[in-house]
């Protein structure tokens, strides 16, 4: 997922994020930097919205994302 991510396949990027059983915070953040890089900044947000209600927090690299 962080591989495709990197290389601005987000579409596939997020299908596997979505399948994925058990995401860390590093999943998240690979998928929101992925979003960002690319322009699609409002589906960084809602991802890290989406992120801010799992029981998990964001690290420094998740927030310097943004």
């Amino acid at each position: 997922m962080n591989l495709y991510a990197r290389q601005g396949d987000v579409k596939h990027a997020r299908k596997l994020f979505d399948r994925m059983p058990k995401r860390d915070v590093g999943s998240w953040t690979a998928m929101i930097s992925g979003y960002s890089q690319r322009g699609y900044h409002r589906h960084a947000m809602l991802l890290f919205k989406q992120m801010r209600r799992e029981p998990l927090r964001a690290n420094d690299f998740t927030t310097g994302v943004f």
